[in-house]
């Protein structure tokens, strides 16, 4: 989890950005037991995802599938877990979002609470090694999608790159201003819908193969994260439908 505290005299903002829904949900679990009383003042933002509101339909519902950790087996110098399964398996992502977000609103009051919702999580992030084509599959992505798109509420669906996405949580802890009355945003980097029988579908383009060039994550030469001036000209009008920033 990456926890983060600004402090301008007594406010406080603080945000929660765990990737699992059930590491969420935990962490406002303990905030809540600890009897932790924040100020009128205190701000939080919550990370949280899309599709909470649609756990029933595909692909949110493959989406939500409880997850069962399991043994691993060594196969040559890598170790996977393909094992028997371990424990008890744990609640789905969504629902562990969803009840994060309604401890959060009990613990700071609704008006004090900014979620973010994400789509599935790419970019580098905290992969195993030996998934190698999970890894290939993040490091296109900061490359391909480079931009960012944002709207009011949960009505979307499709995936977010990290980076970003860190970016604007980041920037709206430090100026919570930026999101204006709104409370409820959704960030992607490729924007989707499913169609029947088709299943899912881009509805974004990729970013322009001009500004994909000189960019090689095998070599550690990414692109840069998205500046805040266009963070901040996103957040300001989420729209219902695509707007990309650059």
């Amino acid at each position: 989890m990456l926890k983060a505290e600004r402090r301008t005299r007594r406010r406080r903002r603080i945000f929660f950005c765990h990737e699992s829904g059930a590491k969420q949900m935990k962490a406002m679990q303990d905030l809540k037991e600890l009897g932790v009383s924040p100020g009128n003042d205190d701000k939080c933002v919550l990370l949280s995802r899309v599709g909470i509101n649609r756990k029933s339909k595909e692909p949110f519902k493959t989406q939500n599938a409880p997850y069962q950790q399991r043994e691993t087996v060594q196969i040559g110098q890598i170790a996977l877990p393909i094992g028997n399964a371990i424990g008890e398996p744990t609640m789905g992502t969504l629902d562990g979002y969803e009840q994060s977000e309604q401890m959060a609103k009990e613990i700071f009051g609704t008006e004090n609470v900014t979620t973010v919702r994400s789509g599935e999580l790419r970019g580098n992030g905290p992969l195993l090694l030996a998934d190698l084509s999970a890894r290939l599959v993040d490091n296109m992505y900061d490359v391909k999608f480079q931009d960012l798109y944002a709207f009011q509420g949960d009505s979307q669906q499709g995936y977010t790159k990290r980076l970003n996405l860190a970016q604007t949580l980041v920037r709206i802890a430090e100026n919570p201003s930026c999101v204006g009355s709104v409370r409820d945003v959704s960030v992607l980097s490729v924007v989707c819908k499913t169609l029947p029988i088709v299943g899912g579908q881009t509805v974004s383009e990729p970013t322009d193969r001009e500004r994909r060039k000189g960019y090689d994550m095998s070599k550690g030469v990414a692109p840069p994260v998205i500046d805040v001036a266009t963070v901040d000209s996103l957040l300001a009008n989420p729209q219902p439908t695509a707007a990309a920033g650059r």
